[in-house]
């Protein structure tokens, strides 16, 4: 599956944890999103990738650094 598309949705942060949100979508028109969650006092990442899996999660972070551009 080749993601086209990533998108930075939205930064969140409070005093318990932080987050940020990313939106997908594949060459076969297929999108959705993933949220990443760190909570400040135990360090715990959590991610909501609507069952996509953790194989999954990783190829669309793969595609957001392939399609950023570095300074």
């Amino acid at each position: 599956m080749e993601i086209e598309i990533v998108d930075i949705l939205g930064v969140r942060a409070d005093e318990d944890e932080i987050g940020f949100k990313l939106g997908w979508r594949d060459a076969l028109g297929y999108f959705g999103q993933i949220e990443f969650t760190q909570d400040l006092d135990t360090g715990k990442i959590r991610v909501d990738s609507e069952h996509t899996g953790k194989e999954f999660v990783q190829t669309v972070l793969q595609a957001l650094g392939e399609k950023s551009e570095l300074d």
